[in-house]
């Protein structure tokens, strides 16, 4: 992902639910939250990256 401007579009575009709570603030609410948005993701800027944490779980398992 390239900045925090194409995380909120891809929320505005993605899931159902999200996309449906976005799509139904007012014009300076969902501003508002896109400069929220800007700023909290600023520390997660790597060289023109967004570069988001994202808990994983790996598991291995044999037939025994």
């Amino acid at each position: 992902m390239t900045s925090s401007d194409a995380l909120i579009d891809a929320f505005l575009e993605g899931g159902v639910r999200t996309r449906a709570l976005l799509r139904a603030q007012r014009p300076d609410a969902l501003e508002a939250i896109r400069r929220e948005l800007r700023e909290s993701a600023r520390i997660y800027q790597r060289g023109g990256e967004l570069e988001l944490p994202a808990p994983a779980v790996m598991i291995s398992a044999r037939k025994a």
